[in-house]
């Protein structure tokens, strides 16, 4: 017989501040516990129902029933809570009271029991669903499949971990439903009594878990030494209790402070005893299967990854070769063309001493003569200053012995006038090679400092330019 979900109605008209605190109250603890009761319900239809009939089997049944551990127990607990829960709801408006409900529905050793299963198991079914995850991409596939297919994408370990959840929810609702519960309300003491009850139980439940806990670490404390008969003995005891395990570091130093050896070691403190123990890194068969397995499926991957890797170190070494090759010509082409502007810097500069030393020897050259000149300027200053004495001594001569020498002042006349003549022709002969030698010297200047600089032939492209002859014919 399938039960309706529990409804709550329109609020009545009246309702003190308090009393609608109360209804949205519950109305929350309803909604939570659909949704809750949905979540269980969907782990078992949509992930352990098709992987218990899925062929071939993805999870065998006995791993399918380690992962989904006293689900259907909790299941049936809130389907019951479920229903109670209803019938409340439907009369809350005339018997405000539900705090009775939890106290029958959660008091019951069943429900410590299958919920303190479920949380101790919790750990070994997550690892479980983990390694299959990793070892059966079929596995992985279907878990996958069933995320997208949901409407709020939740993964299976977001359904799974809601059980270990829950009863801190619940004590949070009812802690607000007692916060606005007035002081002489009906519900107020079975509230108390819940919310004392809810309480319990988680603590009951954490402390199992932290003994199971215990015993998986009593367990692999073990597997961790090597002399197993002495610590079968040594473990024996159920009244000791592991309080603290840590891994150390042993290390030996010698003499002269320096270390000899380091170990590590597994210490693992009891409530009376102190073991200290060698850490060895042991695998179980099924770890050992899972290996092979994984180990089979994926050899070939490996391999093609490890070629592909191995041809990749290849490219990068023979683009690094090249890299270098294009280096070590851009390096050989750069030393070239240095050595060529070396070359050409050094012919410049050859050609531009060659053309100072011209210029040089131009400059004496033009030195020498203007000094040639100057001294022949003295010269004749000197000459026509004898000449000048001479013809005031040949005037005193003339004025003393006119009568006498009129003859002869005429003929000395007339070879002063002859000797004055030819040292004006000789001046002007002078100056007329000095005047040529000055413009033989511009002349060589000037056709020489084109053909020194830039090689070409004067006669044909000079100072002045080209000159050119073109001959037509007219009709």
């Amino acid at each position: 017989m399938k039960h309706p979900p529990p409804e709550l109605g329109p609020a009545p008209e009246g309702l003190s501040p308090q009393q609608v605190l109360r209804r949205h109250i519950l109305g929350s603890i309803v909604q939570s516990e659909r949704s809750y009761v949905d979540s269980l319900k969907r782990i078992l239809q949509d992930y352990r129902n098709p992987l218990l009939e899925m062929e071939p089997k993805v999870l065998s049944a006995r791993k399918c029933q380690v992962v989904f551990f006293r689900l259907k127990e909790i299941l049936q607990c809130h389907s019951m809570f479920q229903i109670a829960l209803a019938s409340r709801v439907s009369e809350w408006d005339s018997n405000e009271k539900i705090g009775d409900l939890f106290v029958a529905s959660f008091s019951k050793s069943m429900v410590l029991d299958v919920y303190s299963d479920y949380v101790n198991n919790f750990t070994t079914a997550m690892a479980l669903i983990k390694k299959a995850c990793l070892t059966k991409p079929a596995f992985l596939d279907f878990l996958k499949k069933r995320q997208m297919a949901s409407a709020d994408r939740v993964t299976l370990y977001g359904l799974m971990v809601k059980p270990i959840q829950r009863f801190p929810q619940f004590i949070l609702l009812l802690q607000d439903m007692l916060k606005n519960t007035p002081r002489g309300h009906a519900d107020r003491l079975a509230l108390q009594l819940a919310l004392t009850e809810l309480e319990t139980l988680a603590e009951k439940l954490n402390e199992q878990k932290r003994l199971a806990d215990q015993v998986a670490e009593m367990q692999q404390l073990s597997k961790s030494i090597s002399d197993r008969s002495s610590l079968n003995k040594l473990l024996s005891s159920g009244q000791r209790q592991l309080l603290l395990c840590e891994t150390l570091t042993e290390t030996v130093y010698g003499d002269r402070g320096q270390l000899l050896k380091s170990k590590e070691r597994k210490v693992f403190l009891l409530s009376d005893l102190l073991v200290c123990a060698n850490v060895n890194f042991r695998y179980g068969p099924a770890t050992c299967r899972a290996w092979r397995l994984w180990r089979g499926q994926h050899l070939l991957v490996l391999i093609l990854i490890l070629i592909l890797i191995l041809i990749l170190i290849l490219i990068l070494i023979l683009i690094l070769i090249l890299i270098l090759f294009f280096i070590l010509i851009l390096l050989v082409l750069i030393f070239i063309v240095l050595i060529v502007i070396l070359i050409l810097v050094l012919i410049l500069l050859l050609i531009l001493i060659l053309l100072l030393l011209l210029l040089v020897c131009l400059f004496l050259l033009l030195l020498f003569l203007i000094l040639l000149v100057l001294v022949l300027l003295v010269l004749t200053l000197l000459l026509f200053l004898l000449l000048l004495l001479l013809l005031l001594l040949i005037l005193i001569l003339i004025l003393f012995l006119i009568p006498i020498l009129i003859p002869i002042l005429f003929l000395l006349l007339l070879l002063v006038l002859i000797l004055i003549l030819i040292l004006i022709l000789i001046l002007i002969l002078i100056l007329i090679l000095l005047l040529l030698l000055l413009i033989f010297l511009v002349l060589i200047f000037l056709f020489l400092i084109p053909i020194l600089i830039f090689g070409e032939n004067p006669t044909k492209s000079g100072v002045f330019g080209r000159i050119s002859i073109k001959f037509g014919v007219f009709g």
